[in-house]
């Protein structure tokens, strides 16, 4: 069972709450496993990025309303349908049938090891998933970075006791290539690559009108 944290996205982009530099930390540590549940956020309002030392848990369309630079970060990020239904939650997934649902956002999450003896799901697990998806289309456009393993969230990935595959539909976000539309706060990172070394000779000339070149 997770101790779920909640914010309705609806309600905190038109409260004084809204975080003035459009980024939301949230920890929790109160129980055995806490997590940060996010919901009616259809609609951010404005560009926002989320941030979670927890496991993260996405419920419904994400971003799908005038679309805004927007970024979600957490130990673990999961997400959940449109349909999901927290009184179903502890039943059996074929009582969790999912439906379409949508999600545009860059992600930045952990995963857990590949072992000899546990593969751990690869880059299209990484998105966690808790319903029956089978037939449902999964619609996501962002970027997918997986930077570390989860801290919280270890479980070895099991496929078909907690969910199944939905359609995956997802694609880069080609306005990430501009700068102007990354998430608030985005990480960035500057590299100078030395791409060659070569010794030139120089010599110096003089012209008949007095004029020194350089071959």
């Amino acid at each position: 069972m997770v101790n779920s944290t909640d914010v309705d996205i609806s309600k905190l982009k038109t409260s004084p709450y809204f975080p003035t530099n459009s980024v939301l930390y949230m920890s929790d540590s109160r129980t055995s496993f806490d997590g940060s549940r996010l919901t009616n956020a259809s609609d951010l309002g404005s560009g926002l990025t989320i941030v979670s030392e927890n496991p993260m848990y996405v419920q419904g369309d994400y971003n799908t309303v005038n679309k805004q630079p927007a970024a979600l970060m957490g130990d673990a990020v999961t997400f959940l349908s449109n349909s999901w239904d927290d009184a179903k939650s502890s039943q059996s997934i074929s009582n969790r049938v999912a439906s379409n649902t949508t999600v545009n956002a860059s992600i930045m999450t952990g995963n857990t090891e590949s072992t000899s003896s546990n593969y751990n799901g690869g880059l299209e697990n990484l998105p966690r998933f808790l319903e029956k998806w089978s037939g449902k289309d999964f619609v996501f456009k962002g970027s997918l970075v997986n930077l570390w393993n989860s801290q919280q969230a270890t479980a070895d990935w099991s496929y078909g006791t907690y969910y199944t595959a939905p359609n995956r539909k997802w694609s880069y976000d080609v306005d990430l290539d501009d700068p102007a539309n990354h998430p608030p706060e985005t990480p960035t990172i500057q590299v100078f690559q030395r791409t060659g070394w070569k010794q030139e000779s120089l010599e110096h000339v003089s012209t008949t009108e007095g004029e020194v070149v350089t071959q």
